[in-house]
């Protein structure tokens, strides 16, 4: 069941630490329980599908039917202290996206501007290389 869970997590484009920390969850509150192959709590679970109403039960505890089940898909409204909760935890999860996004940016303005000093000096010194006392004097 475990491994289908992941499989949902990186159909939706998380990875299973993401997905802890949407969820509110520790640091291996599911990895562990997957690389080990034990089993997670009812709390756990109940968090999980709250969050992923379109999770076939079906596919993830049997690996029959379709992974989503989107026949009488109906958003589940989430109030109350889960519901602040989840939006702190997405707020995190934008938040670190976003550093990530700049401090690769950042890299690449780096290397971008260590190129263009790469160049420049190689234009200076192709020039300076330029011998301009042997022109041709036109009549």
């Amino acid at each position: 069941m475990l491994n289908r869970l992941k499989q949902y997590f990186e159909a939706r484009g998380m990875t299973v630490a993401s997905a802890e920390k949407t969820l509110g969850m520790s640091n291996g509150a599911l990895s562990k329980p997957i690389k080990n192959h034990t089993a997670i709590g009812s709390d756990k679970l109940e968090n999980i599908l709250a969050f992923c109403p379109d999770l076939s039960l079906t596919w993830l505890f049997t690996g029959r039917g379709e992974m989503l089940n989107m026949d009488g898909y109906k958003p589940t409204l989430v109030s109350g202290e889960n519901a602040a909760m989840i939006e702190n935890n997405l707020l995190k999860l934008m938040l670190i996206e976003k550093d990530t996004t700049i401090l690769q940016q950042a890299k690449e303005i780096g290397r971008l501007e260590q190129r263009i000093e790469e160049l420049t000096q190689r234009l200076e010194k192709t020039a300076g290389d330029v011998s301009t006392g042997d022109t041709a004097n036109v009549v």
